[in-house]
């Protein structure tokens, strides 16, 4: 009677079990998602946040997580590469609203932090 059964327990962990550790990518919300559809720079910026948190450990003298999940020198890179296209975008839209400022105005100075 018994080899009548049929285990659905079994077949179901088994088709949730993963065949290859998948590469770790933080949770992204639909209102990211729709923010970058409005704001391009947004993506670049979510790198460099990553970069930022890496960095950190750096600072502090930790030791970078490199397994098969998350790699955060690869972070760190990417940040990199974020910043420098961030940093290039920021001056030209400076530099395009700096042509569209009154003359005699200047934008007040960000203070030091």
């Amino acid at each position: 009677m018994s080899e009548n059964v049929i285990d659905f327990q079994a077949a179901r962990l088994m088709s949730r079990a993963p065949t290859k550790p998948e590469r770790f990518e933080p949770r992204v919300t639909g209102r990211q998602r729709a923010g970058r559809k409005k704001n391009p720079l947004r993506h670049p910026y979510n790198q460099m946040s990553l970069a930022v948190v890496a960095a950190g450990k750096l600072h502090r003298s930790e030791q970078l997580r490199r397994d098969e999940y998350s790699d955060e020198l690869d972070w760190l890179n990417r940040g990199i590469a974020a910043a420098q296209l961030l940093a290039k975008e920021f001056a030209r839209l400076a530099e395009e609203h700096a042509l569209k400022e009154p003359k005699g105005e200047a934008p007040a100075p960000i203070p030091e932090a």
